[in-house]
């Protein structure tokens, strides 16, 4: 048992506890890799054991870990203090340790190369104003002139002063037989 700081309280959870149930949590929150995550549970049960029930606080732990792992591999002292910094790190500040593992992508997927082919399409780019413009990928050849009246007709619901037949009066709809 030990005091929780900022009051005359006892807790009852032991820090180790709570480190373990922090990895497991990581495992299934996928904000590591789950190789990285069961190494440090293994790594911290192995130095969880070595420890009294009086020694049983992160900041201890992490001040004496060469003493405590004295036996063990440096991979298992580093494992070990990665898992409790992430940890203290997460017990303080939750959503900020969540936006830290966002931003690192546990292994982002290497596409191959595209091969290059020959475009048989153009990509035309239209100045409206200063702050806008429209894009458009036309086939190698051109369209034909029902193709140009469709895309006209498609893009008349975004213009708010049109009106078709003064500014296309030289279009008429084909006619029908």
């Amino acid at each position: 048992m030990k005091v929780i700081p900022g009051g005359k309280q006892l807790s009852f959870i032991r820090d180790t506890e709570e480190v373990l149930k922090f990895l497991n949590y990581t495992a299934c929150s996928s904000s590591l890799d789950p190789s990285e995550i069961k190494a440090r549970i293994q790594a911290c049960e192995i130095c969880f054991k070595k420890i009294s029930e009086e020694q049983d606080h992160v900041s201890w732990i992490l001040a004496n870990l060469d003493s405590i792992l004295k036996d063990e591999t440096a991979e298992t002292r580093e494992k070990v203090t990665q898992a409790l910094e992430d940890y203290q790190f997460w017990s303080s500040d939750p959503f900020g340790w969540e936006r830290h593992h966002e931003e690192k992508p546990v292994s982002a997927p290497v596409e191959p190369p595209k091969a290059k082919t020959k475009s048989t399409e153009r990509i035309l780019t239209f100045p409206i104003n200063k702050n806008q413009c429209v894009e458009v990928k036309i086939p190698e050849n051109g369209m034909s002139s029902e193709e140009f009246l469709r895309l006209g007709l498609f893009l008349y619901p975004y213009c708010n002063d049109l009106d078709l037949t003064k500014t296309f009066s030289w279009v008429r709809p084909p006619e029908k037989n």
